[in-house]
């Protein structure tokens, strides 16, 4: 909620135009306009303290970088761990001894539950449609929209929560 409404601005533009570069406001000792003493902060009026306002913000220091810096960070660094997890669930698969013929089983029972002894290439490349692409994807699109939403939040207990 900025308290510079259409109308405020337009009022600012409007001054400015009109009354900070008058040749009538310069000031004879100094040679400067309205609009000089203003951006030189030796402007006590109202149009000069709102300057100052919109300087101080637009100039100081962002309350939050750091802490929004690391955020990103952190959460880059998340992504970049669950598509190496994702890469190599690929090779594994891709390891995978390839069973020659559709009819030959590659799952052998054992004591302890199920070994996977080879698969045939289309089995491979539907596990890879359904499984692997769909990891990598997901995180690279979390990636980009986390990092969209940590660098967009100005609270920063926010940032804490969502990080």
């Amino acid at each position: 909620d900025s308290p510079y409404t259409q109308d405020t601005v337009a009022d600012m533009l409007k001054w400015r135009v009109e009354t900070g570069h008058n040749r009538a406001n310069i000031d004879v000792s100094t040679g400067e306009t309205l609009l000089e003493k203003m951006c030189n902060q030796t402007l006590w009026t109202w149009e000069g303290g709102e300057y100052t306002t919109m300087s101080e913000y637009l100039n100081g220091d962002v309350p939050g970088v750091y802490l929004s810096s690391i955020a990103i960070i952190l959460w880059v660094l998340g992504i970049m761990c669950e598509i190496r997890s994702a890469y190599e669930q690929s090779l594994a698969l891709l390891n995978i001894p390839r069973i020659q013929r559709e009819d030959e089983v590659g799952l052998q029972r054992e004591e302890d539950g199920f070994r996977v002894s080879g698969m045939s290439m289309r089995a491979k490349v539907l596990c890879f449609v359904g499984l692997c692409l769909p990891r990598m994807v997901t995180a690279v699109f979390l990636g980009i929209v986390g990092c969209k939403y940590l660098a967009q939040t100005a609270d920063l207990a926010d940032i804490v929560r969502n990080a």
